[in-house]
């Protein structure tokens, strides 16, 4: 998954507005991130990739400060082994 844009409130802890990425197919998977802020913020983690062909991705926010979100493309990339990869 690649951020094309991103814009949400920024504070220290990602706690009043994030987009948190999990490596499977629930919030119970392990976190691939837990992002805020403006793209060039999260510039080193603007490419996530999953380690199976699942990926769980959340929204939260706390409503109070309007930024104007996020936009991603989602890729898959298959194995040789794998029909059409």
């Amino acid at each position: 998954m690649e951020f094309t844009s991103f814009s949400v409130e920024r504070d220290r802890t990602c706690n009043f507005d994030s987009v948190s990425v999990y490596d499977g197919e629930n919030t119970g998977s392990p976190s691939l991130g837990k992002l805020c802020g403006e793209l060039d913020n999260i510039r080193s983690s603007n490419f996530i990739t999953s380690t199976g062909e699942n990926m769980y991705i959340t929204f939260h926010t706390d409503g109070l400060v309007g930024k104007t979100g996020f936009e991603a493309i989602l890729s898959f990339i298959g194995s040789s082994d794998q029909p059409g990869g």
